[in-house]
């Protein structure tokens, strides 16, 4: 879920402006808040308060449309730091999983500011807060290095952020997976030997992610397009799937690799792909010492697809009948 006003492009397109119209030998704090605080911050300044050169205000209409997408963007556009003014203590969690995701990111690219980058505040006062930020930062981006727009869709906003800090980690020479904090976005998902290739997870991946290997039995994923949500963990019928909230700045991470493969089984009559062998041969060792499939010959239906299955039983001259068993 997202707040559908003020939308991402927007948002973006009023930080862009504001960001080009700032002298670049000024370090930018960029603080934003929304209506709660805004009364407050009026009347200190009607005293004669007066915010810091550095400060950036930006009015917002609630902080919780802050998530790990819009604070990694303002920092990769140039802003040394980002404070976030919440006027309620529930709305701070997670506005706090975003920032524990983003701190570990700028830690990973050697950025030794990387713990100041990003501050939640709460129940403060203007004056407070001046004198608490009153010494700014050095950007970790240049400004105006970066010029991309936010997007409609997340997942677009995210894959231009990503090849952004794919960029940095590359002159910086990260290229090992850095593990994120529990709720990150970002990560890997791996399956264990418990995996029957059923592809249930293939047919709840919002991002398609997990995808099916056509006419063979293979699961794919690629870790550029995983968002972490767990559904495929949660459809799993034989919870083999493990989630690893994680960022892989290497070129990998936009390739799909292989999960898990089997040797095709195919139709003993027509030749069509019945699904994995592993998976076939278990059935049927399941199976033979039931009394329908005692006999190699009922044994052999197990092996045919739907289609030929149907014939096979209507050439059958004496079949057997549920009543008998």
């Amino acid at each position: 879920m997202r707040f559908q006003y003020p939308r991402p492009a927007d948002w973006s397109t009023a930080l862009s402006a504001a960001l080009d119209a700032w002298s670049d030998e000024t370090p930018c704090t960029l603080l934003c808040y929304d209506e709660r605080w805004r009364g407050a911050l009026a009347q200190w300044e009607a005293e004669g308060g007066e915010l810091p050169d550095h400060f950036l205000p930006l009015p917002i209409w609630r902080t919780t449309i802050f998530s790990e997408e819009w604070l990694l963007y303002a920092l990769i556009r140039g802003v040394a730091r980002v404070v976030l003014v919440s006027a309620a203590e529930s709305e701070k969690p997670a506005l706090l999983r975003a920032a524990a995701m983003v701190q570990t990111v700028f830690e990973a690219l050697g950025d030794p500011y990387a713990a100041e980058r990003v501050a939640i505040v709460c129940e403060t006062t203007p004056e407070a807060l001046t004198k608490r930020f009153s010494a700014p930062l050095s950007p970790y981006v240049s400004p105006g290095r970066f010029r991309f727009r936010l997007q409609t869709e997340k997942n677009d906003s995210m894959r231009l952020i990503r090849d952004a800090l794919a960029k940095l980690a590359a002159e910086r020479q990260v290229d090992a997976p850095v593990l994120l904090p529990s709720g990150s976005s970002w990560g890997a998902v791996a399956v264990t030997d418990r995996c029957t290739l059923c592809f249930a997870c293939t047919g709840v991946c919002p991002t398609q992610a997990l995808q099916a290997g056509g006419g063979i039995p293979k699961l794919q994923f690629t870790e550029a397009r995983c968002v972490q949500c767990g559904l495929c963990a949660n459809t799993c019928p034989e919870q083999a799937i493990e989630l690893t909230p994680r960022w892989n700045p290497s070129q990998e991470a936009n390739q799909a690799v292989i999960l898990r493969q089997s040797e095709p089984a195919y139709c003993a009559e027509c030749g069509a792909v019945l699904g994995p062998r592993s998976v076939l041969d278990k059935m049927v060792a399941t199976l033979q010492s039931h009394p329908l499939f005692g006999q190699p010959d009922r044994q052999l239906l197990l092996r045919l697809c739907a289609d030929c299955r149907v014939k096979a039983q209507f050439r059958e001259t004496d079949p057997v009948r549920i009543w008998e068993l």
